[in-house]
């Protein structure tokens, strides 16, 4: 719809010629004559700035991607083909997708309230042990879903390989945001058992 906006206020330009006369609502950018950018706010300055950063791989993906892909018309079709890809093991295609999602659907969110492309990406790079990949995808405040939903997703990570030290960092900082975590609650009743028992 915004697409669809942008076109009848570019039509308004041509027919009137004065730019004046066009309705603004909300953020946009302006090419001035002098070569300039105009921005109407903070907001589409980082819009831009995110896509002179990390857009050209999300134009390349959608003008090169698979027959099988080009077919993907909203984000949950996307999200579930991404899901398929990588139970397949189809890493690479899996990841491009799910760069795409983000890029282009920001604030889809999964069942549980989180970012549903950011978090399964994030899931993939764990399971491979990709740590620096995984931690460049950690969300900031104001992000959708919130500043500490990948806590518990890193605790699980380390929970998994054995790596109880880094594990109990990730489950403590999981039990301050939520007291109730059952997770967090049954991983140090378990490290009080253990030391109980006597075993490393």
């Amino acid at each position: 719809m915004r697409f669809v906006d942008e076109i009848k206020e570019m039509l308004l330009v041509i027919s009137s010629g004065r730019y004046e006369e066009c309705r603004r609502t909300g953020d946009y950018l302006r090419l001035e004559q002098n070569g300039q950018i105009y921005y109407s706010s903070n907001h589409p300055r980082w819009v831009l700035s995110e896509f002179l950063r990390s857009g050209a791989p999300v134009v390349n993906l959608t003008f090169n991607s698979e027959p099988e892909e080009d077919r993907l018309e909203d984000a949950s079709s996307i999200f579930a083909f991404s899901l398929k890809l990588r139970q397949q093991g189809e890493w690479g295609r899996a990841e491009r997708l799910f760069r795409r999602g983000m890029a282009v659907y920001p604030d889809f969110l999964d069942r549980y309230g989180m970012p549903g492309f950011r978090k399964e990406l994030m899931r993939m790079f764990l399971a491979q042990r990709e740590w620096a990949k995984a931690s460049e995808l950690c969300p900031s405040p104001g992000d959708a879903g919130g500043p500490h939903w990948h806590y518990i997703l890193f605790a699980r990570a380390y929970s998994q390989i054995g790596d109880t030290e880094t594990a109990a960092k990730w489950w403590e900082l999981a039990l301050e945001q939520d007291p109730k975590c059952w997770e967090a609650q049954q991983f140090k009743s378990d490290l009080v058992e253990r030391g109980r028992k006597g075993v490393s």
